[in-house]
């Protein structure tokens, strides 16, 4: 499979309820080893003919489907520990995930938590519920050490956006972490004392995601 026809396939649909079909696809879909969906996700990442031209919506379902494991396995080719430099520039290159289409495709200001759909549709509960879809195969117990400094340095990039959703993104994802690492908690701490937000409702969120208490 070329990388052209993967993303065809991937980035073609238009509905969710198109999506409810994927694996029937399977054999299109997922016939690309690990090394391979690395490039092909990194080339993805920044590929600036699919991300202008191709619909929101269509962007969105097609990064849900990679990154969810419940419909592709796709999202443990970042997670294999034998070619663990690879498997951290990839991770590393989730940054681009937030500055080329969370940043750039989600616009509402952040009034309440959880429903970021509302405004931005797929786009939107994509970015904010990632590091759930992600699933707990990528919590920091799943990870080398590496890994988990290079998944820790993705969400605090993401904490310093100007974006509203992808601050509360990694909020959410660093709560998440939090059970775990105790490093996921400070990156919480120093960024409250250093940086307070001004959106009461993040800044309430953030204290919360301290001790792992995110939605």
């Amino acid at each position: 499979m070329t990388y052209e026809q993967w993303t065809t396939a991937l980035f073609s649909f238009t509905t969710c309820e198109e999506t409810n079909h994927v694996t029937d696809r399977r054999a299109t879909l997922w016939d690309v080893d690990y090394p391979t969906t690395r490039q092909f996700i990194s080339r993805a990442l920044r590929d600036d003919l699919l991300i202008n031209s191709t619909p929101k919506e269509s962007l969105a379902l097609g990064w849900s489907i990679i990154f969810d494991s419940g419909v592709s396995d796709f999202q443990f080719a970042l997670n294999e520990h034998e070619f663990e430099d690879e498997c951290i520039k990839s991770i590393l290159d989730l940054k681009l995930l937030y500055s080329n289409f969370f940043d750039r495709f989600c616009h509402a200001s952040v009034t309440s938590i959880g429903n970021d759909w509302q405004h931005d549709g797929t786009m939107g509960y994509l970015c904010y519920m990632f590091w759930d879809i992600l699933d707990f195969s990528f919590l920091p117990s799943k990870l080398t050490p590496s890994m988990i400094t290079a998944g820790l340095e993705v969400l605090s990039f993401a904490l310093r956006s100007p974006n509203e959703n992808s601050c509360v993104s990694a909020i959410h994802g660093l709560g998440h972490w939090a059970a775990e690492s105790n490093l996921a908690s400070g990156i919480l701490k120093q960024w409250l004392m250093q940086t307070p937000p001004t959106n009461p409702v993040i800044a309430e969120y953030a204290q919360r995601a301290i001790t792992g208490n995110v939605l």
